[in-house]
């Protein structure tokens, strides 16, 4: 569930975004704004960190932080993205251009299983992070919650919410 919120008046539930029991402590989302400043012939951009802090349980604040780290968009998420994407591709090439090589059939996992393995933990973290900010601007600020309980608690919480 995707909810816009203005950033000024962000108030949360107090109860644990991912199993809505009773929050003990805090977990972290961020992202990065990238703003551009126009000058003669080129633009220059400036990238900023925003952070919120949302209430957890003890039993969630290590995973919840840790998935939002996994999930995150960041240069080296990106990179390794990358590498891995080109193994899989590599591992597609491999298995139709050489079918019988029998050195090439031994290391193909090799080329499949990080490429694989990668992909899976993304997706698995970008389900479970219970909180995650997408933008924040000074219109408004984006959160997408994984708990639509917990997203629907917010936006009553919150009178001007809206849902995205």
């Amino acid at each position: 569930m995707r909810v816009i919120v203005p950033a000024s008046e962000i108030s949360w539930p107090l109860r644990c975004a991912a199993c809505l029991g009773t929050a003990t402590t805090t977990a972290t989302t961020s992202c990065q704004i990238s703003t551009g400043v126009p000058l003669p012939g080129i633009v220059v951009y400036k990238k900023r960190e925003a952070a919120v802090a949302y209430p957890v349980c003890s039993r969630h604040r290590l995973s919840a932080n840790l998935f939002g780290l996994l999930s995150r968009r960041s240069l080296f998420n990106l990179g390794l993205g990358l590498i891995c994407t080109l193994c899989a591709v590599a591992f597609v090439f491999l298995l139709l251009a050489d079918s019988n090589n029998s050195d090439t059939r031994e290391s193909l996992p090799i080329l499949f299983v990080p490429a694989a393995a990668y992909w899976a933990i993304f997706f698995i973290a970008r389900r479970l992070t219970p909180v995650k900010l997408c933008d924040i601007r000074p219109s408004g600020a984006t959160f997408f919650f994984s708990n639509p309980e917990y997203g629907r608690a917010f936006r009553a919480q919150n009178q001007r919410a809206e849902s995205a």
